[in-house]
């Protein structure tokens, strides 16, 4: 229902105003005339209730219409204005229109003339409600609007969010032309837009994209709406503007998704398949070149068809055949398809169009994965075979026996290898002998020897040159198989030890993994045998020193029993030719005497100290040095310990070693002959000698500052017997030396720095 318009009538005489009002509102359900007789109260009227529409007299009282239009405009510029009197002239309504009044009418005769003012107040607030409503609009409006001359095309006005989008305030744009915030290029310059402008004037309503550059510089695309408008009585064109920068970003991104899509279907190695569904049944739309090569299907000869009844075989799972598009799900399953390649294995997958949403087309896609499924079946079997080969390491290095080690080398090649024969094969006076066959082939099917030399056989080649063969296909070598039905074997030596082979009927069943994890096993077994090795040449070097030991206690009984009896009666006798009478015949035989007691006392501990050492301790030099110096006779001779050590050694032992090379340098100054030394080095010799000990990087060393030994006869000074001095035995060095030699070490004579003798005594292992 339309709204009251509320009309003020200012009218000095009270019977017209009367008359007017009851015409106007019978003229119009819609009016409401309310009645005032001076301006003054017209204005108190304004103040204090709504009016849509004032209708006044010129004369009044206190001032005319005109002054009290002006009034009004000062508070109200919109409110609608009749200027309805009975003053007509040409001057009046000149200053009623200039003042801002929205209608003239002079009043007339009869009642015709209500009818006319009531349609020009109608007309008046009709205008107002429209202008009201389109400023509001403007500016509210979410797009941008601009307003443009239809003579020059340029802007009249523009609305908030058209400067927002540009970046410029209200007043800068209307002081532009559109070409100056439009991209910078012919099809978007000023006289283009002029010429859009004047279609739209004249040919009707235009929309087209344009594209806009904002103050910063940024170029952003709009939708333009255009359209002839008549705007508060003005012809005017009205551009709506709206900002499409997003959908074309988006539009962008779609043909984007489009040409890569594309690019994946036609680029891609996979096969791959464009379903649409028709009645829930899968239908072939497309395929790509590797569908075509992998499946050997033409595109023309699937499309149309459904996509199992092409690749699915018999009865087999078709995954793909489910209504998987509508549903929106993502297959990801393996499958086997017949290729022209025969049968491989696939990764399927689906890809609907929209995943997730409900769709009647997608993507069938293909992957070819057998290769990797071989490879992780070989990843696997290898695993078992490294397992397996952890497994029986223990228990060949467990093995007591070179046949046990053959043993585990046989059964762990039949849990490694696939093959059909193996054997193992040991060396024996130059040839190859099998020691090792499977049970369950009978042992006179296998060579009873072959010679290492031999031309015509795998084993005996590859245990000359030491390394691995591994043959693909022995009709290509020329050796001669023991069955024409092998085709392919696998040859690794023992180093030192023998052989081992397998052989296949397939032609390459062997490969390089095998090869490895065979020569891993050989590696094992080897180790091992080389470890019985040194436990039997232990055992036997323990049973020879048993034996010598023996020969030594009985060496050192006969020395004591045999000669010291005799020994004792001759002493014994003297001593009573001695108490009959006085003869130097009878001192000579006391001294000879003594001399072989001596010789038979070293004798013996040379046997003693040949013997094996037992328990070793740790000992410190320095100690042991100190102790066996004390012992000695030393005079003046002098002890200098250069710097302590820990050696390992019997200590019994050690100590007889060190008495034995200090008595040496103390006695014998060094054992130089004195004969042969120079006047002032024998001065040297003696009493008054300086022995040093120290540490060496793998035992100790023994110096003194005597006369020396001559370099040709350090070789000698330790063989029994060896001495320089007339009084001399000649075991003392030979004692040392068996000691060093009972505990595994070695010892050596040089020079000393102080020109006298030094000896290096290393293999006591550092504790």
């Amino acid at each position: 229902m339309p709204s009251v318009i509320r009309v003020l009538h200012v009218e000095d005489n009270p019977d017209f105003a009367s008359l007017t009002a009851e015409f106007l509102e019978r003229e119009a359900d819609r009016l409401d005339v309310s009645t005032v007789h001076t301006p003054g109260d017209a204005l108190d009227a304004l103040a204090d209730q709504r009016v849509d529409c004032v209708v006044s007299d010129y004369d009044l009282p206190e001032m005319d219409g005109i002054e009290l239009l002006e009034t009004i405009r000062s508070d109200h510029p919109d409110l609608p204005f009749v200027l309805f009197t009975g003053k007509g002239s040409e001057e009046v309504a000149s200053d009623a229109i200039s003042a801002g009044a929205t209608d003239y009418l002079q009043k007339g005769r009869g009642v015709d003339q209500y009818a006319i003012l009531a349609n020009r107040i109608l007309n008046a607030v009709g205008q107002r409600e429209s202008r009201t409503s389109y400023r509001e609009i403007f500016e509210k409006a979410a797009d941008g609007i601009f307003l443009h001359d239809p003579e020059t095309g340029g802007v009249n006005d523009v609305n908030p969010r058209a400067a927002e989008m540009l970046g410029y305030d209200r007043e800068q744009l209307l002081e532009m032309e559109v070409g100056e915030f439009s991209a910078d290029r012919p099809e978007f310059s000023q006289s283009e837009a002029r010429q859009r402008v004047t279609a739209a004037l004249e040919d009707g309503p235009l929309t087209f994209k344009w594209l806009f550059e904002a103050s910063d510089g940024t170029e952003f695309w709009v939708e333009v709406h255009l359209k002839r408008a008549v705007i508060n009585g003005q012809v005017q064109v009205i551009a709506m503007t709206r900002d499409i920068s997003e959908r074309k970003q988006h539009e962008r991104r779609l043909r984007e998704e489009r040409d890569r899509r594309t690019a994946l279907f036609e680029n891609r190695t996979d096969a791959i398949a464009y379903i649409d569904f028709e009645d829930d049944e899968p239908v072939v739309q497309a395929v790509n070149a590797s569908f075509e090569e992998t499946f050997g299907h033409e595109e023309d000869g699937v499309v149309g068809e459904r996509i199992d009844d092409v690749l699915v075989p018999g009865d087999a799972d078709a995954p793909e055949a489910g209504n998987w598009a509508a549903t929106g799900d993502q297959l990801d399953v393996e499958v086997t398809r017949e290729t022209t390649d025969g049968e491989r294995v696939f990764r399927l997958r689906t890809a609907p169009i929209h995943p997730g949403d409900t769709s009647t087309h997608g993507y069938v896609v293909y992957t070819d994965v057998t290769d990797r499924k071989e490879r992780e079946r070989r990843l696997q079997d290898q695993k078992e075979k490294v397992e397996a080969l952890h497994d029986v390491t223990a228990d060949i290095e467990a093995s007591g026996t070179p046949e046990d080690v053959y043993e585990h080398v046989l059964d762990a090649a039949e849990d490694i290898l696939n093959y059909d024969r193996g054997i193992v094969d040991a060396v024996e006076d130059g040839e190859l002998v099998p020691v090792a066959v499977p049970e369950d082939i009978p042992q006179e099917e296998y060579h009873e020897s072959t010679p290492v030399d031999a031309d015509d056989s795998l084993s005996a080649r590859a245990y000359r040159t030491g390394e691995s063969l591994v043959v693909d296909d022995l009709a290509d070598v020329d050796v001669q198989p023991a069955e024409p039905t092998y085709r392919s074997a696998i040859t690794v030596p023992i180093d030192g030890y023998g052989m081992f082979q397998a052989v296949a009927e397939d032609r390459g069943a062997f490969d390089e993994t095998d090869l490895d994890l065979t020569e891993l096993l050989v590696k094992h077994a080897r180790e091992t045998l080389s470890r019985l090795d040194r436990e039997a040449e232990l055992r036997e070097y323990a049973a020879e020193l048993e034996r010598q030991n023996e020969r030594l206690d009985e060496f050192a009984s006969v020395v004591s029993h045999d000669l010291r009896g005799p020994l004792n009666v001759a002493d014994g006798r003297v001593e009573l030719a001695l108490e009959d009478c006085d003869s130097p015949h009878l001192d000579v035989a006391v001294d000879a005497l003594d001399r072989m007691d001596q010789i038979v006392e070293q004798t013996l501990a040379l046997a003693r100290e040949g013997e094996s050492v037992g328990d070793t301790e740790p000992l410190s030099l320095a100690s042991m040095a100190e102790q066996s110096w004390h012992v000695i006779e030393t005079t003046d001779a002098e002890l200098r310990v250069d710097d302590d050590t820990t050696v390992e050694a019997d200590p019994e032992r050690l100590q007889h070693l060190l008495e034995n090379l200090f008595r040496n340098a103390v006695e014998h100054g060094s054992t130089s002959p004195r004969s042969q030394a120079s006047e002032d080095v024998s001065e040297r010799a003696g009493s008054d000698v300086t022995v040093t000990v120290g540490p060496t990087e793998d035992g100790f060393y023994v110096a003194d500052d005597g006369p020396g030994i001559p370099k040709n006869e350090r070789e000698d000074v330790f063989e029994p017997g060896y001495t320089t001095a007339g009084d001399g035995t000649g075991f003392g060095l030979a004692i040392v030396a068996e000691i060093v030699e009972a505990h595994h070490g070695e010892i050596a004579v040089t020079e000393s720095e102080d020109g006298g003798t030094r000896f290096e005594i290393s293999g006591f292992r550092a504790a």
